[in-house]
Parts: C-alpha cells; sequence; structure tokens
C-alpha cells in the first residue's frame, strides 16, 4: 500500500513541475487584483480587473471592474478613484493609458454579513 501512495504521490510532484502554478498569471495592488487568462496560449489573452475586499477572517470578494483584451506588458495603479492602466502592446504606438472610473466601487462591511 505505501509503495502505491508512493507512486501517486511522485506522478503528481512530477506533473507540478512540469505544468507549475498560475502565480505568475495573478497580481495584487492594494484592492485592485488581475488575473489574465491563456497566457502564452495560441488563443487571445484577455485581462480580469478585480475589486478586492477582505473580511476580519481573511475571505474575499470579487468585484469585477472591467475585461480587457491583451494589453502586452503593463502596470497599473489607482489614483483619486481612478485605475490607471500604463500599457504597450508592442505595436508600435508606444506607451497608452487606459483610465477607468472606479469611484462605484469600496469595501463595505456590511456585505460580508450573512
Amino acid at each position: 500500500m505505501a509503495g502505491i501512495q508512493f507512486i501517486v504521490l511522485a506522478i503528481i510532484s512530477a506533473l507540478y513541475l512540469v505544468v507549475g502554478t498560475q502565480a505568475d498569471d495573478y497580481r495584487q495592488q492594494g484592492n485592485i487584483s488581475v488575473y489574465t487568462s491563456d497566457v502564452g496560449a495560441f488563443g487571445k489573452a484577455t485581462h480580469y480587473f478585480s475589486y478586492q475586499c477582505t473580511d476580519k477572517n481573511g475571505f474575499y470578494t470579487l468585484t469585477p471592474i472591467a475585461t480587457l483584451d491583451w494589453l502586452g506588458s503593463f502596470t497599473f495603479s489607482e489614483k483619486a478613484n481612478t485605475l490607471i492602466i500604463k500599457h504597450d502592446d508592442h505595436s508600435g504606438k508606444g506607451e497608452q493609458i487606459k483610465p477607468i472610473d472606479i469611484s462605484g466601487f469600496g469595501c463595505n462591511v456590511l456585505s460580508f454579513k450573512r
């Protein structure tokens, strides 16, 4: 029985080494988090920007802000209720700035009570 468990654990470990994690696909700054899907795939990559609120127990909720097509290399910050995304998709246009109004987003303590 121990031999079977060892073999299963070895297979799972090998798969983890080959496939890796998706940690590079997630980014967070303050309450803004970004998940990028289909990175490096043949399909079209998409960025999902969300507003993240965490309660006192460590549980969090994500409220979608925007879904954007591939931005290339990008940075983002929050300033005066505006999400500012600086990106360069390497199409020859240079660095571009995309502002998104996030004044309707915030963490409400009441939203965590059930």
